[in-house]
């Protein structure tokens, strides 16, 4: 933890060569909020999994959600299969803009719903459903640079997980970890988003084990306020060294300078999840 604030201390020093525009907005804080005609662009994490490096402005509070989610599920067993199938609603996160170049962040999940039913050969399937609340995740993030200008852009979140969840009996175990994403304009209005981050966690026997992240997208208006995003990433589990990843992809529509609806869904690689179409907004005030 140390060396990661030393590491964000010298960032954020390496990035005060700031232009005029995103210096004068240097004095906007959470109670002296940022007028609405400097307003960056409206940027959403909640397209893909590979977020954004750019912050909510100052005083304003942004909700990222989707409104649905279904998830589809078939994974084969020795001698039969596990079915999966639910559904999520309102999956969120809750920004606040802190100050010019960092927000907070609240993600939760409402209430899901899943039914898996196990079968074994020709016998009946055995079906269990859970239901409720999901983890809840806090994170702040800070812009280290090209929040407001520049081709480029970078942030790093660290962020904690609390064990909320009702879907899992027993499940007591807090996270941590840090995720760095960085952006970058290309050519033909695309947009390059990485991202890398580690998230730590104790297991049974109280040793601490990491899940790497890793991410890659590509974003592109295509006709006036309509858009497309597309991505793949992948997580890597020290403990049972083995990799899943995922493709996503989807399209974004902008009603105006604070409303963007997208719809999309992810298709994992390793057959973790079949398929998880979603339908969802991102709402700035």
């Amino acid at each position: 933890m140390k060396n990661i604030q030393i590491l964000t201390l010298g960032l954020i020093s390496a990035g005060l060569a700031l232009g005029a525009n995103a210096a004068e907005k240097d004095q906007f804080y959470l109670w002296n909020p940022t007028p609405d005609a400097h307003l960056r662009e409206l940027n959403t994490d909640q397209l893909m999994y590979t977020i954004t490096p750019y912050t909510v402005d100052a005083g304003h509070v942004q909700l990222e959600t989707d409104l649905v989610a279904y998830t589809h599920d078939n994974q084969n067993i020795p001698g039969g299969e596990v079915r999966t199938r639910g559904w999520s609603f309102g999956n969120m996160a809750i920004r606040a803009g802190l100050c010019s170049r960092a927000d907070l962040q609240v993600n939760l999940s409402p209430y899901a719903q899943f039914t898996t039913e196990t079968r074994i050969g020709s016998a009946p399937g055995t079906r269990q459903t859970v239901s409720g609340f999901g983890n809840m995740a806090v994170g702040t993030k800070i812009n280290i640079w090209g929040n407001d200008e520049g081709t480029t852009a970078l942030a790093i979140l660290p962020y904690a997980t609390l064990p909320t969840t009702q879907h899992t009996a027993g499940y007591e175990d807090y996270t941590g970890g840090v995720s760095i994403p960085f952006s970058a304009k290309l050519p033909c209005e695309f947009t390059l988003g990485l991202v890398t981050g580690v998230e730590f966690y104790e297991d049974g026997r109280k040793d601490i084990r990491a899940v790497v992240e890793n991410g890659i997208s590509l974003k592109r208006p295509l006709c006036g306020p309509l858009g497309a995003f597309a991505e793949f990433y992948t997580l890597y589990s020290e403990e049972f060294d083995q990799w899943s990843g995922l493709t996503n992809a989807g399209l974004y529509y902008k009603i105006n300078d604070n409303l963007m609806l997208h719809a999309g869904s992810a298709f994992d690689i390793e057959a973790e999840v079949d398929f998880y179409p979603y339908f969802g907004l991102t709402f700035r005030l």
